[in-house]
């Protein structure tokens, strides 16, 4: 992004911000995370990573039998990867279930496959490309599932990374979920009670513009005494972080490697690159949070929700429902600029790969007078090494998967071509995030 005056200009990596006020017709949804457009509720049950096995030696036996971050099937015949799970609450009339998939490599015409409970039916991954990193949410058939024990089976034609596993099974008044011995399926309530822009608090339900001349937005949520952490959720146009195809949808991504044993867990939740995550303390009943929006583009539509989430897994996503929908306007134009046909790219792998990569794009010959400010925004593995036509290389700023939102010399950057490159330094690092090239679309003006 780029500011005059203060323009500002982003440069998106892969499918990213398409500028201002184009309009985007959806696409077919193959993928998501928390993409609900009202109140719903739901209880999330995790595979613990005691059970996660790494990749698969030549003979077909784990990598490491003990338990790990990551699980790497192969195919059926030399490395299956099998997981158990307990759904100890009656779902027999619950509203439906879900699976969570976080996948790494998962190439879409060569997905990655599993079936639950052996039951006959194969599910097969349509999501995924190259290095990326991708989710996937399918809805299954919950009589193929069991109150008590269940297990999954994963097979891939060639290995895939499994980073987290996830279990939602939805209900409502009609359709409730009943309680087992000990359990608890009663969500948190909450309810977004404000929004302030640079001229104070407004209601969320009254619509309206909000200005961001400052770049910030202030939101304040109230919540049940029961919530161990409340999530704020916006629905713009903006950076496609969870490789979906949509650009113009919830923005969010899963933490990677999170869940029950997983090596990054911390006590404010599994989601990343949303506003924010907070965790009321000592029973507060407030939360708020302050979200900068430097890097995102004036929007004709922009809407607002919380997530409010309890120690068991209940969940009410939307709590007190949606807000209206807001314009988000500056004082100043903010244009948004992607690198076409962006390839995923993953550097070094302990040396079977290059420790570089190169992407060309062009820059209108505006960028030496018109801009002022220049962001670079990325989903990255591992914070790698960065330079813009042959600059000196310093660090994307942000590792495994959360947005790097990063300041850039606009100078550096020169009306036509321009090059950046991506370096290996010391550790694993991949290029910025999963992306499929297929889908990369035109950048336009805000």
């Amino acid at each position: 992004m780029l500011r005059s005056s203060t323009r500002t200009f982003v440069l998106f990596l892969g499918l990213a911000l398409l500028a201002g006020l184009l309009m985007i017709r959806p696409t077919t949804v193959e993928a998501g995370i928390f993409n609900a457009n009202n109140q719903v509720t739901y209880k999330e049950y995790w595979v613990n990573h005691n059970q996660f096995t790494g990749g698969c030696n030549d003979d077909g036996t784990p990598t490491n039998p003990s338990g790990t971050w990551y699980m790497e099937p192969w195919t059926m015949a030399k490395c299956p990867k099998t997981v158990t799970f307990t759904l100890p609450d009656d779902f027999s009339n619950a509203a439906k279930v879900e699976i969570y998939l976080d996948l790494w490599r998962a190439y879409k015409d060569r997905g990655l496959e599993f079936r639950i409970n052996n039951s006959t039916t194969i599910y097969t991954s349509p999501v995924g490309f190259d290095w990326s990193r991708t989710p996937w949410i399918l809805e299954v058939n919950k009589t193929e599932l069991n109150v008590g024990q269940n297990t999954i089976t994963f097979w891939a034609t060639r290995p895939t990374h499994i980073h987290d596993i996830g279990i939602r099974i939805y209900h409502t008044n009609d359709n409730p979920l009943l309680p087992g011995a000990g359990s608890d399926v009663e969500p948190p309530t909450g309810r977004l009670v404000t929004i302030e822009d640079a001229n104070g608090p407004v209601d969320p339900d009254a619509g309206g513009t909000l200005t961001v001349n400052n770049d910030s937005l202030k939101l304040t949520a109230e919540v049940s005494a029961d919530t161990l952490y409340v999530e704020f959720h916006a629905w713009y146009e903006g950076y496609d972080e969870d490789n979906d195809g949509v650009f113009r949808d919830w923005h969010n991504l899963g933490r990677n490697n999170w869940w029950p044993g997983g090596k990054e867990e911390q006590a404010t939740g599994g989601t990343i690159n949303h506003i924010a995550t907070i965790k009321p303390k000592n029973g507060a009943t407030v939360a708020t949070t302050t979200w900068n929006v430097s890097h995102i583009t004036n929007q004709p539509v922009i809407r607002f929700k919380i997530r409010v989430v309890d120690a068991a897994g209940n969940v009410r996503e939307g709590a007190g429902g949606v807000s209206a929908d807001f314009k988000l306007m500056r004082n100043v134009p903010v244009n948004a600029y992607i690198i076409h046909d962006f390839n995923d790219f993953g550097l070094h792998m302990d040396g079977k790969r290059p420790d570089t990569v190169d992407y060309d794009f062009t820059m209108p010959p505006s960028i030496a007078t018109y801009f002022t400010n220049a962001y670079l925004v990325g989903a990255f593995w591992r914070n790698p090494n960065f330079s813009l036509n042959g600059s000196g290389t310093s660090p994307v700023g942000a590792t495994d998967w959360a947005l790097a939102v990063r300041a850039l010399n606009k100078n550096f950057l020169v009306p036509g071509l321009n090059r950046i490159t991506f370096s290996y330094t010391c550790l694993l690092y991949t290029s910025p995030s999963p992306r499929d090239r297929t889908r990369s679309r035109m950048p336009s003006s805000a």
